[in-house]
C-alpha cells in the first residue's frame, strides 16, 4: 500500500468513525501524527458535509452511509 492510499485509507476511517481503524494503518504505514489528524479530520468534515464515503468497502455495495 502506497502513502496515499493509507491516508485515504485513514480519511474513509474517519469518515467511518473509526479510530482504532486509522491509528492501526498509520502505525503501520509509519504516518506521522500530523497527517493521520489532518487525515482522519477531513473524513469527518466530509461525513458532517454529507459528502457521500469513497471507501473501497462502501462503493462496492452502492453505500452512501
Amino acid at each position: 500500500m502506497k502513502r496515499s492510499e493509507a491516508l485515504a485509507e485513514i480519511k474513509w476511517a474517519g469518515w467511518h468513525g473509526d479510530s482504532a481503524k486509522a491509528a492501526l494503518i498509520a502505525a503501520q504505514k509509519g504516518i506521522g501524527s500530523a497527517a493521520y489528524r489532518r487525515e482522519y479530520q477531513n473524513g469527518l468534515k466530509m461525513k458532517s458535509r454529507g459528502e457521500p464515503c469513497g471507501c473501497t468497502a462502501c462503493t462496492a455495495e452502492g453505500k452512501t452511509e
